[in-house]
């Protein structure tokens, strides 16, 4: 790993960490701020609760928004297997697989948002660009290894 791509891996890390102690979101409604950390928390566990589809669950008749919650609470560990990958083998497929995942996982927390009347704070955005910076030297096109073509002598 060059040493550009390396300092841009420990940016991100660094935002991705600090990201769990400022607020995430905010609710438009009575509720208070809450940090990253509590976020995190919640969307992983909350979907695993008691009494998940019970009489007046959280998720009663809402399909989507316990999708949202449950690939929201996965985005931290399958960004945590990436960033080990891209410290092992930056140029694997595995690692831009889960890569493409945890971006692709990203916008099931707006629709948590849009259902429960929170928006997005600093760390929710702080939390992004930390993941970004990682998940770029995966998905970064310099440490690819390129496509051998072999060419059968006739």
């Amino acid at each position: 790993m060059k040493f550009r791509h390396r300092s841009f891996v420990g940016i991100g890390l660094t935002l991705f960490v600090g990201s769990f102690f400022l607020m995430a979101v905010g609710d438009l409604g009575k509720g208070s701020p809450m940090p990253g950390y509590l976020c995190a928390r919640m969307a992983l566990l909350l979907p695993w609760g008691p009494n998940l589809f019970g009489h007046q669950g959280l998720f009663e008749d809402k399909f989507l928004a316990y999708l949202g919650v449950l690939l929201s609470g996965w985005i931290n560990p399958t960004f945590l297997f990436a960033a080990l990958f891209v410290f092992l083998r930056p140029s694997a497929r595995t690692t831009r697989a889960l890569a493409i995942a945890t971006l692709a996982m990203i916008p099931f927390c707006w629709v948590v948002f849009f259902y429960y009347d929170m928006y997005p704070r600093e760390g929710h955005v702080v939390w992004i660009a930390g993941m970004l910076l990682v998940l770029s030297e995966a998905l970064s096109p310099q440490i690819r290894p390129a496509l051998r073509r072999t060419t059968v002598a006739v």
